[in-house]
């Protein structure tokens, strides 16, 4: 389905602005679209100057904020220690007796909860916690949870 009224219609974005709760984008054939800022959590979370960091992508195509900055940190992993890596697809997910978010701050907790056992029974464990977690509502998202458990090189075990 189109819902441009002609395909030649030149749907280039031209200019760009924001309220306070509000993203607007002008295109070159004179419509206006309008979209709460709830839809972006990163441009949610935006201070101005932030939100003003853009640039348009293909003449006009998309709309491309420059990404935050980021500090490279060296940390020293021990025996035993276990990374998680993770996208928000688990936090995310309503469930519960109150149909609730899961939240980060109950993801960390079972993260902590679980990670001296061994990675098998880690999945079991998360895959367990989602479900009881969601009970009969949809899950929402794409949920991706990666764990890796730093071993000595002479105490590494490789499967059968």
């Amino acid at each position: 389905m189109n819902t441009l009224p002609n395909k030649n219609v030149n749907a280039l974005a031209s200019k760009v602005w924001f309220t306070e709760d509000m993203l607007y984008v002008l295109l070159l054939d004179g419509r206006e679209i309008g979209v709460p800022l709830l839809w972006f959590p990163k441009l949610r979370k935006a201070r101005k100057k932030q939100l003003n960091n853009w640039r348009f992508i293909g003449k006009g195509i998309g709309i491309h904020w420059e990404e935050k900055k980021f500090t490279n940190h060296r940390v020293r992993l021990m025996d035993h220690d276990t990374l998680y890596v993770f996208s928000d697809g688990f936090i995310d997910q309503f469930g519960g007796e109150q149909r609730k978010k899961y939240k980060s701050k109950r993801f960390k907790e079972l993260l902590l909860s679980i990670q001296k056992e061994s990675m098998d029974k880690q999945k079991q464990l998360l895959e367990d916690a989602l479900e009881s977690w969601r009970g009969d509502m949809d899950q929402i998202d794409d949920v991706c949870i990666i764990g890796l458990r730093m071993s000595t090189p002479d105490k590494i075990q490789l499967p059968d």
